[in-house]
């Protein structure tokens, strides 16, 4: 849950890994809402997950960094 500044960069999807809004009001209602709901934490969490294996992890970035240097030449 995070602004645009926060988040942009990161590519995740609002309202499925995160909430992305810029006003303090709408945050801290995803923040409760979040808070409250264990069906949407459980759900926004294996989503994150399911995010950051498929982004970020070594794994997953060995690829584009092979290809990323393999187009230097």
């Amino acid at each position: 849950i995070g602004t645009h500044n926060a988040l942009d960069n990161v590519e995740m999807t609002d309202g499925r890994e995160s909430y992305i809004t810029d006003d303090d009001y709408e945050l801290a209602d995803a923040v409760a809402r979040v808070m409250r709901d264990k069906g949407l934490r459980e759900k926004m969490s294996k989503a994150c997950r399911e995010f950051v294996e498929n982004r970020y992890t070594i794994e997953a970035t060995a690829g584009k960094l092979s290809k990323f240097y393999g187009e230097l030449d």
